[in-house]
């Protein structure tokens, strides 16, 4: 076994048919006992191939100003679901399908010991390196599994986060893996894309890469309702915050045109004019593009 020098990481521990290890801050761990379906394997090849931040082709590779990547990346819906994680000092987070690690350093910034576990060796080799360079990399790990067999204890973290993860896997296994593995005090948010929006749809149908169609369900009514059900079965309460609608459209400054000093403004301005459209017409709100789901406990004390 291996042990960490920071007792507050005691209680991470992988667990399998013949390995039981304690999360070793910087260390790369790969779960032997994840099984491969035809879809796993598919998604993992995807992700292994993409190892840029805005998931736009290899030769995007995250480099020396990743600060850049990061403030990009600090979007609306990422602050909002960080910001109902607080207090974050020294909880312990699980990053599910953390990939690059972006989302990571946001964490460590917050005080937060963070633990990416991604699908994709790949992804994770890139981030490791990245956090290293960051300064954080005392305070993350690594895990290569899949969400539907987390290789955890139970109640192993204090908070729970991803962002475009869950539309990848098997939703009732997962969320029933991601119950398990969080503490009865602890909180989690969840960002995922929706089916409504219907400049998305447009985009998803002309230039969205083939390979989505194959690896990906993104979020509907069911899905909601069957994360939401599963976490209320454990004691937890849940709330669904649904975000952009045509806020959509400040994506631009994030993919194509990628500018932070944009994004932030035409993101701003537009959110304002999403606010004024759903108290017009609040039928629009099923129209919007990502929804947050947070998960707290029902007596956090």
């Amino acid at each position: 076994m291996l042990v960490v020098s920071c007792l507050s990481w005691a209680r991470v521990v992988f667990r399998g048919p013949n390995i039981l290890l304690t999360a070793n801050r910087g260390s790369l761990q790969v779960n032997p006992s994840t099984k491969v379906d035809d879809k796993r394997a598919a998604n993992r090849r995807h992700w292994d191939q993409t190892l840029d931040a805005r998931n736009l082709g290899a030769d995007n590779a995250v480099g020396s100003d990743w600060r850049h990547e990061v403030d990009l990346a600090e979007s609306a819906d990422v602050r909002l679901a960080i910001r109902l994680l607080h207090p974050l000092g020294d909880k312990i987070v699980l990053d599910l399908g953390g990939g690059l690690g972006i989302h990571a350093i946001l964490f460590a910034e917050a005080g937060a010991r963070v633990v990416i576990a991604d699908i994709s060796v790949e992804r994770l080799k890139v981030a490791r390196e990245l956090i290293r360079r960051t300064g954080y990399i005392d305070r993350v790990s690594f895990i290569a599994c899949g969400a539907e067999e987390l290789p955890f204890v139970a109640h192993a973290f204090d908070r729970q986060f991803t962002k475009s993860v869950l539309i990848h896997t098997q939703l009732g296994r997962a969320s029933a893996e991601l119950v398990r593995t969080l503490s009865p005090r602890g909180s989690a948010t969840f960002i995922e894309p929706l089916t409504g929006n219907p400049f998305v749809n447009a985009y998803r149908r002309i230039a969205a890469p083939d390979i989505w169609q194959n690896i990906t369900d993104y979020f509907d009514r069911k899905s909601l309702r069957t994360l939401g059900r599963t976490f209320r079965a454990s004691g937890y309460t849940t709330r669904c915050h649904r975000i952009y609608f045509l806020a959509f459209f400040a994506s631009v400054f994030h993919f194509l045109l990628p500018s932070v000093w944009l994004q932030r403004r035409v993101e701003r301005a537009l959110l304002a004019l999403d606010r004024l459209l759903f108290r017009a017409f609040p039928s629009l709100r099923g129209r919007c593009w990502f929804s947050v789901t947070e998960i707290r406990p029902k007596h956090p004390k």
